[in-house]
């Protein structure tokens, strides 16, 4: 057994080299800090990459097309990686040298939107899911601690179920609907802009239960909701993408709060051409004070005061998309499409800290951490 682990580090090694990037062997463990995101490589293939936190490049496993978000389970040592719409694998990497434990697929009629969750005792992990034949979207339920194997889904409650989390409760999902209606026959086309309904549901993870359900306005009805980042005390952030307009100004973050009170958070002084109306990921700093949405089709990064609901600023960030926030502290991490991640410092103004670029390497949507 020993034999076949040291070989398969050496292939991953190999293919990493082949690709212009540089592991360094050493001591493998599933901890201290590591960064885990998706990535196009120098060769425009696409892998799931693993990076000390000093920038070391701990493992790159090739993926079989574009990923979307990493979902990590630290009690079971392993990494959790969907395609992107309309893809329909499913990859379980080993943290400590980036092997595939397990290459799955979505049932048939179905395909991934590339968010998951992981239940609190990390045996269960829901995936979002669209059931195309049928033009709804369901949640995935795979049991991790029995080979991840597909044991039911459960209705999103809406169309176009893109990010999920799991609330403090450890039972209520979380689900942003982005309300678009696609099928795989028609690519990445959205063919209902004129009707859309995005919502955010709440569901009981254990029954499948609507327990609310917040739908926008009528007239912002083309704001599709897209990704979620839970505050500690359970407020919902949203992150939206506008099906819009161009030259539009529309409010693209918002919190829902466990008392079921909604804010769309204030722009000013954001312009349309700062945004560009996309917001592509979304974070809360780990004591709750702290919004940030990143804009990558403008090249920055937004970030709100939760207190009194304000903008405290922005940061120049060309082609970056994943957030994230550190353990125990107000700081929030950015990565981007040069290779570069870092942590984003709160004190005015804002400023980027970036481990030093990984040369060849495009960090794609998300990031996650241990």
């Amino acid at each position: 057994m020993r034999s076949t682990v040291i070989d398969r580090r050496a292939l991953l090694w190999g293919a990493a080299l082949g690709f212009g990037l540089s592991p360094t062997p050493r001591l493998a463990r599933a901890g201290t800090g590591l960064l885990v995101s998706t990535a196009r490589l120098p060769d425009r293939r696409f892998a799931v990459v693993g990076i000390e936190p000093d920038g070391t490049v701990r493992f790159v496993t090739p993926l079989p097309d574009r990923g979307h978000e990493p979902v990590i389970a630290a009690s079971r040592g392993e990494v959790v990686v969907m395609a992107r719409r309309p893809g329909r694998f499913l990859l379980v990497v080993d943290l400590a040298d980036g092997s595939i434990r397990r290459h799955l697929a979505a049932p048939d009629g179905r395909h991934f939107y590339g968010h998951a969750v992981f239940d609190t005792l990390q045996r269960l992990i829901y995936t979002t899911e669209n059931d195309y034949g049928g033009g709804r979207g369901v949640i995935g339920v795979w049991d991790a601690a029995d080979g991840y194997t597909r044991v039911g889904e459960i209705e999103a409650h809406g169309i176009g179920p893109h990010d999920l989390a799991l609330g403090p409760d450890g039972r209520t999902l979380m689900i942003a609907n982005g309300g678009l209606l696609t099928h795989p026959d028609s690519g990445r086309a959205k063919l209902n802009l004129s009707t859309m309904e995005p919502a955010l549901s709440a569901v009981d993870a254990k029954t499948g239960a609507l327990l609310r359900r917040l739908a926008l306005p009528r007239e912002l009805h083309q704001l599709s909701i897209r990704h979620l980042a839970i505050g500690p005390d359970g407020t919902t952030g949203f992150g939206m993408q506008y099906e819009g307009p161009a030259g539009d100004a529309v409010p693209l973050a918002g919190t829902w709060a466990p008392d079921g009170t909604v804010s769309l958070l204030n722009q000013e002084p954001m312009a349309p051409a700062d945004t560009r109306n996309y917001v592509g990921d979304l974070a809360i700093d780990a004591t709750g004070r702290y919004l940030a949405a990143s804009f990558p089709r403008g090249g920055r990064v937004g970030v709100w005061d939760l207190a009194d609901r304000r903008l405290i600023g922005l940061v120049a960030a060309p082609d970056a998309c994943g957030l994230g926030n550190e353990p125990g502290t107000d700081h929030l991490w950015i990565s981007d499409g040069a290779g570069a991640i870092g942590p984003l410092v709160l004190t005015p103004p804002l400023k980027r800290a970036t481990i030093s670029p990984i040369a060849g390497l495009a960090f794609d949507n998300h990031f996650a951490r241990l």
